[in-house]
């Protein structure tokens, strides 16, 4: 099977490391992929791809700027899209995201099957709305990373075309954590407002014996120059994009995800299989993955001061409370989280959806 991917970022964010992580399972099978993809990020150098519009758009509310150039976008990628299923016989086009949906939907012409995935909410009804349309008018099925990213969909989608399939991890390695001074505590992610970074350099400022490390691309430039102004003079370091996840989480004594709003974060998911105690924002798709004191941590109130406060009470209290929840996340890793149980169930609604031109 020849695979067609297309993405609206280029750089390596939770939701293209969840197709690189199925990409040996892919190449097992004998399958092969080229991408379509925005600009000269890290994915470029790791795929067989060609250029792609796509922004960059500001995170949260679009202003007229980002919606024309949203339309011209459409436009350019429906054509390159159009010119790849013309030059090369494809027989599924996989769209990494809301942005891209669009472009391929309408280059596909019914041609070829679409396997939408979902790693988001699709917060504003006309979103869910135009994916239903997609699902009804193509060949195409919804694969949501999550039940709370599935659920504005099951209004719009035929439930026969909407799967949730939870991220999975590889096995980052397992080590048990001594907790002492100073704390390691770190953000992993692509560095943009809805990820919460200011929220966790502001709590940096009121929690004493600890480091902050703050992993990821930034995406957007203008947050990311505000968030290091913010955190000059704090013990705040900037570590940018790690390859290497299991040194990365080796060196972490508690992961925070500091989101509004996550469908379901991969890096959780790291952290569990390498016994870090995550801290997170209930919101989300969190509580699908993160029980209170049992598999993690959950700070009700979204504010710097409320994740301070959490932040504190864990390092004040009983080391041995934070090895049991790591253990028990760990547990619950290897039973729904480890990378096997994503492959297979993505590898099946893979070609499920390419059947369907059959």
């Amino acid at each position: 099977m020849r695979i067609l991917f297309a993405d609206q970022f280029s750089d390596i964010g939770g939701a293209q490391r969840c197709f690189l992580d199925l990409l040996p399972a892919i190449e097992q099978r004998g399958w092969v992929v080229k991408a379509a993809l925005p600009g000269n990020g890290a994915l470029v150098s790791r795929l067989d791809s060609v250029p792609l519009s796509s922004g960059p758009y500001r995170s949260g509310s679009k202003s007229p700027g980002d919606a024309l150039r949203f339309a011209l976008d459409v436009r350019s990628q429906t054509h390159t899209l159009s010119e790849l299923l013309s030059q090369e016989n494809f027989d599924l086009v996989y769209a990494n995201g809301p942005r891209i949906l669009l472009g391929v939907a309408l280059a596909v012409r019914g041609r070829v099957p679409i396997l939408f995935h979902a790693h988001n909410l699709l917060d504003r009804s006309y979103s869910a709305a135009l994916t239903g349309w997609i699902a009804r008018t193509r060949a195409a099925r919804v694969i949501a990373c999550s039940g709370f990213v599935a659920a504005p969909l099951r209004r719009y989608v035929a439930p026969a075309k909407l799967q949730v399939v939870h991220n999975g991890s590889s096995d980052l390695g397992y080590r048990r954590r001594s907790f002492e001074r100073p704390w390691q505590i770190g953000i992993v992610g692509r560095i943009e407002p809805q990820k919460g970074q200011r929220e966790f350099v502001q709590a940096a400022a009121q929690v004493p014996y600890a480091r902050f490390l703050v992993a990821g691309v930034a995406a957007c430039s203008r947050y990311f120059e505000g968030i290091q102004e913010l955190a000059q003079g704090l013990p705040v370091e900037f570590l940018g994009w790690q390859e290497d996840r299991a040194d990365l989480f080796s060196s972490l004594d508690l992961l925070v995800i500091a989101s509004q709003q996550e469908g379901l974060p991969l890096v959780a998911l790291e952290a569990f299989s390498a016994g870090v105690p995550v801290v997170a924002f209930r919101g989300g798709g969190i509580p699908e993955m993160i029980q209170h004191g049992k598999t993690g941590f959950l700070v009700t109130e979204r504010t710097a001061g409320a994740l301070a406060i959490m932040l504190r009470k864990l390092m004040q209290g009983s080391p041995a409370k934070l090895s049991e929840v790591a253990a028990e996340a760990r547990v619950l890793w290897e039973r729904s989280f480890d990378i096997t149980h994503y492959r297979d169930r993505m590898m099946e609604a893979l070609a499920r959806t390419a059947a369907q031109m059959l």
